[in-house]
């Protein structure tokens, strides 16, 4: 028991450092897809910490939480390329700072024949 205590909290070590790590990366970068990997790098801090925890006290919540964080992190980066991918074709770069507000648009949609709906 003694020895499982000491892993789980290496374990728990390692998870708050994945984490901060994790954060300090998407506050440091610009490039989308290093904030996507940071945000990876987050994700999987609070599992490793979360089994952790369930080898300290074994509950199946959390494992249910778990299993859903893993989940999300799958769902996030199928999204994150996509985003990537598009934004990559559209502008030409991935840098954030690029990125346009949702609404600003460089053309007046009132006259601009492209934006018609053709009826």
């Amino acid at each position: 028991m003694t020895g499982e205590l000491a892993n789980a909290n290496q374990l728990l070590m390692v998870g708050a450092i994945l984490l901060s790590i994790g954060i300090v990366g998407m506050l440091a970068r610009r490039d989308f897809l290093m904030f996507l990997i940071s945000s990876q790098v987050v994700l999987q801090g609070i599992c490793l910490s979360l089994s952790a925890l369930n080898r300290i006290h074994p509950f199946a919540e959390g494992t249910a939480w778990l299993l859903l964080l893993l989940g999300f992190a799958v769902i996030q980066a199928i999204w994150g390329i996509a985003l990537a991918t598009a934004l990559r074709f559209r502008d030409g770069s991935l840098d954030v700072s690029r990125l346009r507000v949702l609404g600003e648009t460089d053309s007046n949609p009132a006259t601009d024949p492209s934006c018609r709906l053709n009826l």
